[in-house]
């Protein structure tokens, strides 16, 4: 008796866990907690892996190895609920333009131009800070990738 009661308490915690872990899917699912716009962060993080090599030290392996994931996850972000903050087709058309020049990235770091490719990265990281900006309000420096 003793162990079903265990049992029983343990299945009643996992479910109180898993309820509170998955009630944010349900609506508003297009920023944390924190006020962070996850789609952002993720796009964020593949163009801090990608851009940094090559800008400290002309590297563009990393963002070669990177562009199909950063057409992933800019196609993810252009599908992705837009917060009401920066719900206008000025973003729309931002995010689309974004996607649209990772895909342009992608097919030209396929081939061995690196000026070409460099030029085409440099560019997807302006965009990125434009977007980036466009969501912090423009007052914060925010182009420290971590």
């Amino acid at each position: 008796m003793v162990t079903l009661r265990t049992l029983g308490a343990i299945a009643c915690a996992l479910s109180i866990v898993l309820s509170a872990c998955t009630s944010k899917q349900g609506g508003d699912n297009e920023t944390s907690e924190d006020g962070e716009w996850k789609p952002m962060d993720d796009f964020h993080m593949i163009m801090a892996e990608s851009f940094h090599p090559f800008r400290d030290s002309a590297d563009l392996g990393p963002a070669k190895a990177n562009a199909d994931a950063m057409v992933v996850a800019a196609e993810t972000w252009l599908n992705a609920p837009i917060p009401e903050k920066v719900n206008n087709d000025e973003i729309k058309g931002k995010l689309q333009e974004l996607k649209d020049e990772t895909v342009a990235f992608a097919m030209i770091s396929k081939t061995n131009d690196d000026a070409a490719t460099g030029v085409s990265l440099t560019k997807l990281h302006d965009l990125f800070h434009g977007l980036q900006e466009e969501w912090y309000g423009g007052h914060e420096e925010h182009h420290e990738h971590h």
